[in-house]
């Protein structure tokens, strides 16, 4: 069984849709407006479930960090947004507590995980940090805020707040 596979069988044994609503349309006003494209096997995954939350209290998707980011060696969630709940957190904290270009879809615990709509890293999903620990942002007079326009992919450079977690929606899904 693939690993996508895999990852629909446990969807759907032990989860449910966040939203019966249709994602497209909001999706796709939001790539009118910021002229953005969404990366497909998201906007796929959007179309069927539009968010997703597990239905068992006793399990949680977990994902094993390659190496150690800061205090996180694993990240515990037990939903992705849906789109209206993405669309709102993006209004209000795009460049605040993610980079510019990048689209959240899960919450975690003083973090967002998002997916990159950026051409120098597209569709590449990052874990970003909102409550920096000392030592994430290099002047202690600068504010994180600051600290996220060092993310450059294009570049090489992520910022200390940020960690990329995988090159696609689907890698990410299949971990």
């Amino acid at each position: 069984m693939s690993k996508g596979v895999m990852r629909d069988f446990v969807i759907e044994k032990y989860g449910v849709a966040i939203s019966d609503d249709d994602a497209m349309p909001l999706f796709e006003r939001y790539g009118i407006e910021h002229n953005v494209k969404l990366p497909k096997d998201f906007l796929d995954f959007y179309s069927k479930y539009n968010g997703f939350k597990v239905s068992d209290n006793d399990l949680t998707f977990v994902f094993e960090l390659k190496d150690k980011f800061w205090n996180r060696s694993r990240l515990e969630m037990e939903d992705l947004l849906s789109v209206k709940d993405i669309l709102f957190v993006a209004s209000s904290n795009e460049g605040v507590t993610y980079p510019k270009g990048i689209l959240p879809f899960v919450d975690i615990e003083l973090a967002e995980i998002a997916i990159s709509l950026r051409c120098d890293s597209f569709g590449a999903v990052f874990l970003c940090e909102k409550d920096p620990l000392p030592g994430q942002v290099d002047n202690p007079s600068e504010s994180s805020e600051e600290e996220l326009q060092n993310f450059d992919p294009s570049k090489g450079q992520l910022s200390k707040l940020v960690v990329k977690l995988a090159d696609s929606f689907e890698d990410f899904m299949s971990t």
